[in-house]
């Protein structure tokens, strides 16, 4: 049996998978410690649900180190969303997604019964639009600053920033 719980975005193991503790699963290593770039597929190439950079379809299951060690879930098969139990485990950050819920959570308002649902569900997407549209602002800045005179930013077919000639 496969039981698929997201816990935090874009890294998912399936419980099947991780019931040893030197499990093998070299989709979830982040693209700066891959050992070789991959050009990406169109997404009109990809199967329903494939992976533009593993060019799988598996969806993998894990907890952050945080709640896995000071609020783990009671469920036994929990145990086996364990991200130290992969051999890849070193290569994951799990501090960062950490951080963010943290300061989501400092800055949003704590109580939802003090608020209607229309309030609270617009509060909560104005909070995350204006949040990412001020992460995308620095790496905007950030890229702009390092340009050469005949490059320019654009946008690749899913949406990441890019340099790229003038023309």
């Amino acid at each position: 049996m496969f039981i698929f719980v997201h816990l935090f975005p874009f890294v998912y193991v399936s419980t099947f998978f991780l019931m040893q503790c030197d499990v093998d699963v070299p989709y979830i290593v982040p693209q700066e410690y891959r050992d070789m770039s991959r050009q990406l597929q169109n997404p009109d190439n990809l199967e329903r649900l494939q992976h533009p950079v593993t060019m799988t379809t598996r969806r993998y299951v894990l907890g952050d180190r945080f709640h896995n060690k000071s609020n783990p879930h009671k469920s036994p098969l929990c145990v086996y969303h364990d991200i130290d139990k992969c051999r890849q485990s070193l290569t994951i950050k799990t501090s960062y997604q950490e951080v963010e819920n943290s300061r989501k959570n400092q800055r949003r308002l704590r109580s939802s019964c003090a608020q209607s649902f229309g309030t609270h569900f617009l509060f909560n997407y104005l909070m995350d639009y204006y949040q990412n549209e001020a992460i995308v602002e620095h790496q905007r800045l950030r890229l702009e600053s390092m340009l050469k005179d005949d490059e320019t930013i654009a946008r690749d077919v899913y949406k990441r920033f890019v340099i790229v000639k003038k023309l």
